[in-house]
């Protein structure tokens, strides 16, 4: 049955997955009333949720995600990238697949792009005493991308009557 107390077990879940910095700071959601509670999670931790644009082309889906990658990046802006699955094509998929596996977005990134970014670090590296070099730079760049960049991934099943959270 599904329970007032399994709801929060959820909510306790997908605040704990937003609050690690581990290597999967991303989700798998199942359910009618997974957004909801994602949406109370996100506002508990102080993150921004974007929601995909639907029936964007995949251009735009890319000038789209690698903006939200340069602000998680370059500004430490917290942000949940949720993406229904309903209408998501597979090159959308595949992108996010990489970044969710590996976290490495420098090959969707323009060379403008990664200049921005390495200058921007280069402040950040001088205040932690690590040397200014453009491996640093980047590593860092990602680092902070990583961790404040979620995605979620959410199949609204109608059919079910209870909710499935799967970190990735």
């Amino acid at each position: 049955p599904y329970t007032h107390a399994n709801q929060l077990h959820q909510l306790s879940f997908i605040i704990r997955v937003l609050r690690t910095h581990s290597k999967r700071p991303s989700m798998f959601l199942i359910g009618p009333s997974a957004s909801d509670l994602v949406i109370l999670a996100s506002y508990v931790c102080h993150y921004r949720i974007v929601h995909q644009e639907h029936n964007e082309s995949f251009s735009a889906f890319t000038d789209h995600f690698t903006e939200l990658c340069m602000e998680a990046g370059t500004k430490d802006t917290k942000l949940i990238y949720f993406v229904n699955l309903v209408n998501c094509s597979n090159e959308v998929l595949a992108i996010l697949n990489d970044y969710i596996s590996s976290g490495d977005i420098t090959s969707m990134l323009s060379p403008d792009q990664m200049s921005a970014a390495i200058t921007l670090m280069q402040a950040k590296l001088v205040m932690e005493g690590v040397p200014f070099n453009k491996r640093s730079a980047m590593a860092m760049f990602l680092r902070q991308t990583r961790r404040n960049l979620r995605v979620v991934l959410h199949l609204p099943d109608k059919m079910r009557n209870e909710d499935r959270i799967i970190a990735l």
